[in-house]
This record gives structure tokens, sequence and C-alpha cells, in this order.
């Protein structure tokens, strides 16, 4: 983990949102940094920068909602979950920089709520 990257170093490794206001906020944030190109979304269950308006309909686009996204500098990963169904979501984070050689394709059982399942 490089906590001296100027984009991400300050990002906990992990938290817990407090509010669907909370989850909204953090979701148009990412998406400014997304929009600076100081963070790839690498994928998700819909536009990020589409979640609040989606939102104000008083429908969410699935149960779970996921987004991967990677630091365009120093390329640590952010897992943003959010449960629609429960009311619940979280983010954590992880230094990913794959070998050179690791195959791009995610592992069987590898899709971001798999992972996410994995770390709380």
């Amino acid at each position: 983990m490089d906590d001296a990257c100027p984009t991400c170093g300050r990002w906990p490794p992990r938290a817990r949102l407090q509010s669907p206001a909370d989850y909204l906020a953090l979701c148009a944030h990412l998406g400014a940094l997304a929009e600076q190109d100081l963070l790839d979304i690498v994928d998700g269950t819909c536009p990020l920068v589409e979640l609040p308006a989606i939102a104000r309909t008083g429908s969410w686009p699935a149960d779970t909602i996921t987004h991967r996204m990677r630091c365009t500098r120093c390329q640590r990963e952010l897992l943003l979950v959010a449960d629609t169904l429960h009311g619940s979501a979280s983010w954590t984070t992880a230094h990913a920089t794959p070998p050179a050689d690791a195959d791009p394709a995610p592992a069987e059982g590898g899709s971001p709520a798999n992972a996410q399942r994995r770390t709380t």
C-alpha cells in the first residue's frame, strides 16, 4: 500500500457507510475523481455518476450494487459495495499491482460481490 500516494494515500482500508446519503456522496466524489482521470472505474453494476439521479427516482438498479475502481497513480484498488435490499454499504481498498504475466480475467467466483463477502 502506497500511503504516500497523493490521490488515495489517505483512504481508509475499510469503511462502512452509515446512510444512503453517505453512499451517494461518496459515489459523487469518486465520480469526480474519475472525471479528473485520478481514478479508473474498472467495472460496476451501473454507471457510478448516474447513481444519485437513479436514487432520486426511489428505485435502485439492483439489490447489490458494486463498483471496482483503481487509482491511476499507484494502482490501488477500491471496491464499493451497497446492499440496497438490506440497507448497508461499505468499501475496501487494497494495493493491487498484478504480476506482468497475470491473467487479466477474474478467477471463477471472483466477482466484486464475492470479493466483498470474503473481506468482511
